[in-house]
């Protein structure tokens, strides 16, 4: 079916314009909460790269072992001379701490950051 200009009056009277999503599978209100989630998401990554982007490089390479290679930290440790098993698990979560403080400063919530990890999962 071709989209529909045409105007319909809603709750209190007002005039919108609709546009015919019958047959396409479509809900207007699911694609403005898809469109909401994408901007959140782009908006989070975006942050996140920038402070990930500020941290020292082994502190990088830290966080991709230990998150995309899923390495422990003894694995880590003898992935990276000179770095002291015990002081891995504390320097991850002092990065994590300080990205945390960060995107809060930013008005980004724990919430949010669980929300757009849940989707990519």
């Amino acid at each position: 079916m071709d989209e529909i200009d045409e105007k319909r009056t809603v709750l209190l009277g007002e005039r919108v314009d609709v546009i015919a999503t019958e047959g396409k599978g479509v809900n207007p209100e699911e694609n403005l909460i898809t469109t909401e989630a994408k901007e959140k998401k782009e908006m989070v990554l975006k942050v996140l790269r920038e402070e990930v982007h500020r941290l020292e490089e082994e502190d990088i390479l830290i966080l991709q072992l230990y998150f995309e290679q899923d390495l422990s930290a003894r694995e880590i440790s003898g992935a990276i001379p000179g770095l002291d098993q015990k002081k891995v698990y504390k320097r991850i979560e002092k990065i994590l701490k300080n990205l945390g403080k960060y995107l809060r400063e930013k008005g980004i919530t724990k919430d949010d950051v669980k929300e757009i990890f849940e989707q990519t999962l």
